[in-house]
């Protein structure tokens, strides 16, 4: 038991021990970066999903705005002829 202290000690004063620590965490530290950068690779084409489903509603809703001005005109159409069918009478 003393030498395998020893030995501990030893690759402590040598330092592999705290090299070996900085690769493993280097190692670590390169497959975290990978796994954000898919991370964000998933999110900006989740954005452009979204975008491009943001664009088909803006269009949809430009449609309904222009059906919807038109039967306002058409609203007021008729009711001005049903005014003046009412003066009629």
């Amino acid at each position: 038991m003393n030498s395998a202290f020893q030995t501990v000690m030893g690759w402590l004063t040598d330092g592999k021990v705290f090299q070996g620590l900085m690769v493993a965490g280097l190692i670590k530290l390169v497959s975290l970066g990978f796994g954000l950068q898919e991370q964000s690779l998933q999110t900006q084409q989740r954005l452009t999903v979204i975008s491009q489903d943001l664009a088909v509603l803006q269009k949809d809703v430009d449609q309904l705005n222009r059906v919807s001005a038109a039967n306002q005109v058409h609203t007021e159409y008729f009711l001005a002829r049903l005014d003046k069918l009412e003066q009629k009478r």
